[in-house]
């Protein structure tokens, strides 16, 4: 036998007495685990099943929004294809789910008010529009483009007095909106007495 061998054999031996020594003694190194009382059980289970609803909570909210999403980007998608009684009404149901889960503040809820008054313009329902409008301004009172976008369908709508009102609201914003000028210039014409 060579002397490699026999020397392979003997830390082999001497590897194995290790294993079985420290299999029998008690590792004095190791912490001792702490047992948890019934308390600490307790807590440790509401712990977790709070945790489990409020994960169930958000799966549930991301669903609705993914829900309300495809809603709103049917409709948008039905809109730039003219069709706008469909964009309508899809528009209209994810604004309803969306109202009914309390997510009426959120930035899905204000893209998708503004394609349904956009699409209820184009399609021609302007009471529909108005009424989108007005929320919209209720929920951004200060916001130029929806003033804007009311100024303009009112004077297409030839009310100029509304018109004239919401482009004065914007230009008290905005002094210097072109479009604003521009518009306050054409109702003005509009608004004069015909001369005889």
């Amino acid at each position: 036998m060579s002397l490699l061998v026999l020397f392979a054999a003997s830390f082999e031996q001497a590897l194995a007495k290790t294993r079985r020594q420290s299999k029998s003694r008690p590792h004095s190194h190791l912490v001792k685990k702490h047992q948890a009382t019934k308390e600490e059980e307790l807590a440790a289970k509401e712990a977790a099943a709070r945790e489990a609803a409020e994960t169930q909570l958000i799966e549930g909210k991301n669903i609705i929004l993914a829900r309300a999403y495809k809603l709103y980007d049917s409709g948008t998608n039905e809109s730039l294809h003219g069709n706008y009684k469909y964009s309508i009404l899809q528009l209209k149901l994810a604004d309803e789910l969306l109202k009914e889960h309390g997510q009426t503040n959120s930035s899905l809820a204000l893209v998708t008010l503004i394609a349904l008054a956009s699409s209820a313009q184009a399609g021609k329902d302007y009471s529909l529009a108005r009424s989108t409008y007005d929320k919209l301004l209720s929920m951004r009172p200060q916001d130029t483009q929806i003033l804007l976008a009311l100024a303009k369908m009112e004077a297409s709508q030839s009310n100029f007095n509304a018109a004239q009102n919401y482009v004065n609201r914007l230009l008290d914003l905005n002094p210097t909106n072109a479009e604003g000028r521009l518009l306050v210039d054409f109702i003005a014409n509009k608004l004069k007495p015909v001369k005889r």
